[in-house]
């Protein structure tokens, strides 16, 4: 019988047991993923602005000065909430002027409602090329009267302040593709 010197004993130790540590992790990791997965799902079954929701009278003032009101109003309107410091934002934000490229087409304004510092904002839509109206809402003022929780969040409202899309979360393509077959159908309508 061959002898095993104490290197190569002290080399199989470590060896299972970092295989035993790298099966644990592996095991946390599911587990943790399953979690996450229940909770997104959780969420998402309760949307912030359920389809069908009439929206309350709300004014804001946008970072050009123009005010808007949306009890004497009777336009459509594509709201987008984001933060400057959400990962997700960012993603989702080069699908953003196409969403409002097909909006200005169809006679829907839309405008972006952020988080963030005035001059943030400006810089964040001058990188990103973003060229739609934005409301400043550095506390979530405006947030929060409209009930949104996560960011982005997408709705569009029709001439009646009634939510006829609402979207959370990076979707940008997946949304853009919805709503170009829900926008001509509210112009036409």
């Amino acid at each position: 019988m061959k002898k095993i010197n104490f290197t190569n004993l002290l080399f199989i130790i470590i060896f299972v047991l970092m295989s035993f540590e790298v099966i644990y992790l592996s095991v946390q990791n599911k587990k943790l993923t399953n979690q996450l997965n229940k909770r997104v799902y959780a969420t998402e079954s309760k949307p912030d602005l359920p389809v069908g929701t009439q929206l309350p009278d709300l004014s804001f003032t946008l970072q050009n000065q123009d005010r808007i009101d949306l009890s004497a109003h009777n336009d459509k309107y594509f709201f987008v909430f984001f933060s400057t410091h959400c990962q997700a934002c960012v993603q989702d934000a080069d699908t953003w002027e196409n969403m409002n490229e097909l909006n200005t087409k169809n006679q829907v304004k839309m405008i972006g409602i952020c988080k963030g510092d005035p001059d943030v904002v400006k810089e964040f839509m001058a990188l990103h090329k973003l060229n739609f109206p934005v409301v400043p809402d550095p506390e979530n003022e405006i947030v929060n009267q409209f009930g949104i929780k996560s960011f982005p969040s997408k709705c569009l409202v029709d001439e009646n302040n009634k939510v006829v899309f609402y979207s959370r979360g990076s979707s940008g393509k997946r949304d853009l593709e919805q709503l170009k077959k829900i926008v001509p159908e509210l112009q036409a309508g």
